[in-house]
């Protein structure tokens, strides 16, 4: 069976919920209204999302918050295991879609889940089937084709606006430096622009000053938040020396708007 678009632009994970409730308790639960605000993680569960879904797990991944995206289903034990994985890893909170509920198991609900391996036979013989009104894989799938064009036509029209968004910005820039100001006004609001500065630091000034006091190993994988956390721990004097290193590696402008109210 394929469901999924091979042609897709982006990469995909597919993140099954941790032990739950049910789970526990052998049994099949796939009916809104007993799985939206019951039937969570179990103790098991949340040690398992703890475990397998910290950062040290994922590593080769390289999530972060501006590449990665995690939509959830809505019932507890998936938006719960979504939750943690994305507080473990400093994402962005999940977006919840009803469309990637459970499957719907009907007259086997809150059944022993040994049924499921009645249901698998059925789906290995013909996966449109609804026997005892169990939601068919076909269905299943189109629910998942549904989600990702959704996001694929969101993404593109974002892209366009973007776009727009960058040339607008370049014309008022434009318009400011022309004129000389740096705010601008219109019947729904006024738009700021605020300077903003890069700086890059003399690193082997920055060495002589922390190799003395046993800092200079903590920094030497470069990175702006820790360095930024050394420099913040450090005395002012030193701290001050290390701000007298550093050069302008890029100045601009921001733009900012408010609305009026």
């Amino acid at each position: 069976m394929s469901f999924i678009n091979s042609n897709l632009k982006n990469t995909y994970f597919a993140l099954r919920h941790a032990h739950s409730i049910a789970n526990e308790k052998h049994l099949i639960l796939s009916y809104p209204e007993n799985g939206l605000k019951n039937y969570g993680l179990s103790k098991k569960g949340e040690k398992q999302t703890l475990e397998k879904l910290k950062p040290a797990m994922l590593k080769e991944f390289k999530l972060t918050r501006k590449n990665t995206h995690t939509i959830s289903s809505d019932f507890l034990r998936a938006l719960e295991t979504a939750e943690i994985f994305c507080k473990l890893n400093r994402l962005e909170p999940p977006v919840f879609d009803k469309r990637l509920r459970e499957r719907y198991f009907g007259e086997f609900e809150k059944m022993s889940s040994l049924n499921y391996q009645k249901i698998w036979q059925k789906d290995y013989e013909n996966e449109n089937h609804h026997y005892k009104n169990v939601e068919s894989m076909t269905d299943v799938g189109k629910r998942i084709q549904d989600i990702i064009k959704e996001y694929f036509d969101i993404k593109d029209k974002q892209s366009i606006e973007t776009k727009r968004l960058t040339e607008l910005k370049r014309v008022i820039n434009l318009y400011c430096d022309l004129k000389g100001i740096d705010r601008v006004f219109g019947k729904e609001g006024y738009i700021t622009r605020l300077p903003q500065q890069r700086f890059t630091y003399n690193m082997g000034q920055v060495k002589q000053i922390l190799e003395p006091i046993n800092k200079w190993n903590e920094i030497l994988t470069i990175n702006s938040a820790k360095f930024k956390k050394v420099i913040d721990s450090l005395p002012y004097d030193l701290k001050k020396q290390i701000d007298q290193t550093k050069t302008l590696k890029s100045e601009f402008k921001v733009i900012s708007m408010s609305r009026k109210k």
